[in-house]
């Protein structure tokens, strides 16, 4: 889950920093921000919607376990690469969203960001393979007779 945490983490956190950083006056090197309006920024662009991805990846996981977070090992990259693209899909439909729908007249935009990002999410750890119950984790071995022994004979991975 942490490889699918940082993709998102990564892509959430750079406009914040973008942001961030474009008020800086460079001649004096002032922040045109104080700090509340930096954490008020940061809780809406970087907290709501990586909370709102982890929930939906957690939720998913949860009533049917996937095999990418079972073996995160064996899938660092891809779950990397679907929590940064999962990111980037949130705030395109954010973008879509408070540009054209007057959605932003009546929720606040760190709810709608967050509903984005837990939506996004959903749809990009849905299509992930399921974990096949009765089988390891590791190496695929049919470890229902061998349940009593508490590892896998295959490959001797923990059950």
């Amino acid at each position: 889950m942490r490889w699918y945490v940082g993709g998102l983490i990564l892509v959430f956190a750079a406009p914040y920093v973008w942001t961030y950083y474009s008020h800086i006056h460079l001649g004096s090197f002032r922040l045109a921000w104080n700090v509340k309006e930096a954490v008020r920024l940061a809780l809406v662009m970087w907290a709501a919607p990586v909370i709102g991805g982890i929930a939906a990846a957690m939720l998913v996981h949860g009533f049917r376990p996937r095999k990418a977070f079972a073996m995160p090992q064996r899938h660092r990259i891809s779950l990397f690469l679907r929590g940064a693209l999962s990111a980037i899909v949130a705030l395109g439909l954010t973008s879509v969203l408070l540009a054209f729908t007057p959605i932003d007249q009546y929720l606040h935009d760190g709810l709608v960001i967050a509903a984005c990002g837990f939506i996004a999410s959903a749809l990009l750890v849905l299509p992930c393979r399921r974990q096949t119950p009765g089988l390891c984790a590791t190496c695929g071995y049919d470890i229902r007779a061998s349940l009593a022994i508490g590892r896998c004979p295959e490959c001797g991975q923990a059950i």
